[in-house]
């Protein structure tokens, strides 16, 4: 039993999932008090690269605690509980480059992220709407930072997403569609800045290519189409 146990604490992948575990176990049984210190611990150890995905942990937390006190269900709390688990185990194998493929994976844990707040702000979208929009355009700023390195792009992009959620919020599509069509805007738009950024060629010549173009709002507009196609439309 011993010899188990040791073999499992020097796989750093089985570790990770133990971590993992446990995250979710707090998340699940945890007062908060509680819950946040040993997440920040669970984090923490071992101390290497600790201070490179302190934001999208310190969003992961939030977004968690409120998620689970949002749903009565326990088959939905069970999956949600599941969910970030798996969500904590990306941020600790991107932190530990225990993953392979860490940028994809960082992309799918932004996009994760920024899915489960437009999900939240939908959901609790009736009262105090402009502070929960300031608060959500924060959330953004935090989560782009790690993945945009020029600061005027992030703030930008912040700020167009933002009003594209107010505009999405006027939509009467239901919260989790309205959600749906927030991270595929928020997708397209960090697609397109991503693509200018990283093309030194196009940032020379200071425009993106119009099959880039073209691709995205292709995209854009039949996933929107599909959306659309699929709520319930009403006040």
């Amino acid at each position: 039993m011993a010899t188990k146990l040791k073999s499992v604490l020097k796989s750093p992948q089985l570790l990770l999932a133990l971590k993992a575990v446990a995250f979710g176990i707090g998340l699940n049984f945890l007062p908060a008090a509680l819950f946040v210190p040993l997440a920040i611990l669970l984090y923490a150890i071992p101390f290497f690269r600790t201070i490179e995905l302190i934001r999208p942990l310190s969003v992961l937390v939030v977004v968690s605690l409120l998620a689970l006190r949002t749903v009565n269900r326990w088959d939905y709390s069970l999956f949600l509980v599941v969910y970030f688990a798996f969500l904590f185990y990306l941020i600790l194998g991107i932190k530990d480059l225990v993953v392979i493929k860490r940028a994809g994976w960082y992309r799918f844990l932004n996009l994760a992220l920024v899915h489960m707040i437009l999900l939240l702000f939908f959901y609790y979208n009736q009262e105090f709407f402009l502070i929960k929009l300031v608060i959500v355009f924060c959330a953004l700023l935090f989560l782009l930072k790690e993945l945009l390195k020029n600061r005027l792009v992030v703030w930008l992009l912040a700020f167009l997403m933002t009003q594209s959620i107010w505009a999405i919020g006027l939509l009467p599509v239901g919260f989790i569609n309205a959600a749906n069509f927030g991270l595929l805007a928020y997708f397209i738009m960090l697609d397109l800045a991503e693509y200018q950024l990283s093309g030194p060629a196009y940032r020379q010549a200071g425009y993106l290519p119009r099959r880039r173009i073209l691709t995205d709002v292709t995209i854009f507009v039949l996933l929107a189409l599909l959306i659309f196609a699929t709520s319930r439309w009403g006040l």
